[in-house]
């Protein structure tokens, strides 16, 4: 799994920054969770994926923020302003799917699909 989620993140990341070659880019999985809050709070850009750890960090941030929209949080619509934005259309969750059935053993070729469905070229 964690060869999978590596390939994907590691394209993600050279996406991202040859898209935006002057923002910093990067990726902190191992820190200590008031670090990663404060980190979140406090970032220029921040994106969340639907889930609630990010939500809260978003409110609060001091900066722009892109929540996607989830049945997790579903008051989130309420709480849209010039800075946080909710984010309804996720072209990588509508319909295709990412096309790896089992992340612990992707072949190559569906770890290069999954990469080209998030870049949105399929």
């Amino acid at each position: 799994f964690e060869r999978t989620c590596g390939h994907l993140l590691a394209d993600l990341l050279d996406f991202l920054r040859n898209s935006f070659p002057n923002a910093t880019v990067s990726v902190h999985s191992k820190e200590p969770l008031a670090q990663a809050m404060s980190r979140m709070v406090l970032a220029s850009s921040l994106v969340c994926s639907p889930s609630t750890f990010c939500l809260y960090p978003a409110i609060a941030s001091t900066g722009e923020a892109f929540v996607a929209e989830s049945i997790l949080h579903p008051f989130v619509r309420r709480l849209q302003q010039p800075n946080f934005h909710v984010v309804t259309e996720l072209r990588i969750l509508r319909g295709r799917g990412l096309g790896i059935r089992n992340p612990r053993n992707a072949t190559p070729a569906e770890i290069e699909k999954a990469k080209r469905v998030l870049r949105g070229s399929l």
